[in-house]
């Protein structure tokens, strides 16, 4: 069974991962987001 996310831990996590992908738009073309945000999410997902 999955266990559900409550509301504003959710909210946080994505409010993270935009702030991530705000702080890499200058340094990274958009097409390459994915090589970076990915392994962020998986390792964050892990922790």
């Amino acid at each position: 069974m999955v266990s559900s996310i409550d509301k504003p831990k959710l909210d946080n996590l994505a409010s993270d991962i935009w702030k991530s992908a705000e702080r890499l738009r200058g340094k990274f073309k958009a097409y390459e987001y994915q090589s970076v945000i990915l392994p962020i999410i998986v390792i964050r997902r892990l922790e």
